[in-house]
């Protein structure tokens, strides 16, 4: 293996922002260590390190976290990536350990409560507003959209949709079912446990 701590501006800032974001969980944004210290294993790799032909692995990219387990037990892998993100000079220059250094405090500033519970909120509403476009047609949300004017209007009101509804085809078409039907509807209390 060849290593080469030294990165280009594209991939120190991709190697910034990759590590700093392995450390939460995409979906939940919950805090996961374990991920991101995995990560910026498989990142060191993908970056400062060059395979050639004598070598153990073979696999360069690492891309299947299955894969990860041949970098632990490759000891002179594992001793360059912790000199990398441990004994390396400080300062400004394009380093993997500056570039993990800088994932840190990404990653501190995120997890700190306030900034936590704001990303928390964003990722939410996020999440909310994509199952909301995933399940409903543009056609959809403009007929609610509709719908919303009309009772923030005062133009709709609970007793104008019973009343509505008591009018409409459905609500006779139910009607006539039940009357038809032999049994009377049984509707069972709830049991006492």
């Amino acid at each position: 293996m060849k290593f080469n701590n030294k990165l280009n501006l594209v991939e120190y800032l991709q190697v910034v922002n990759e590590i700093a974001n392995e450390f939460f969980d995409m979906n939940t944004y919950e805090y996961t260590p374990q991920v991101g210290e995995m990560y910026a294993v498989c990142a060191y790799f993908n970056h400062c390190v060059e395979l050639e032909d004598t070598d153990e692995i073979k696999t360069h990219p690492i891309v299947d976290i299955m894969d990860m387990q041949q970098l632990y037990d490759n000891e002179e892998f594992m001793k360059h990536y912790n000199d990398a993100i441990y004994n390396y000079n400080i300062g400004t220059s394009l380093l993997f350990g500056n570039a993990y250094d800088q994932a840190q405090d990404i990653v501190e500033y995120k997890k700190s409560d306030a900034n936590a519970f704001a990303t928390a909120i964003s990722t939410g509403m996020d999440a909310i507003l994509k199952s909301f476009r995933e399940s409903f047609s543009d056609e959809d949300i403009t007929r609610f959209t509709d719908i919303a004017k009309q009772i923030k209007d005062g133009k709709l009101s609970s007793e104008a949709i019973v009343e509505a509804y008591g009018n409409s085809e459905r609500f006779k078409e139910k009607t006539e079912e039940l009357n038809a039907s032999s049994e009377p509807p049984v509707i069972p209390f709830p049991q006492k446990k």
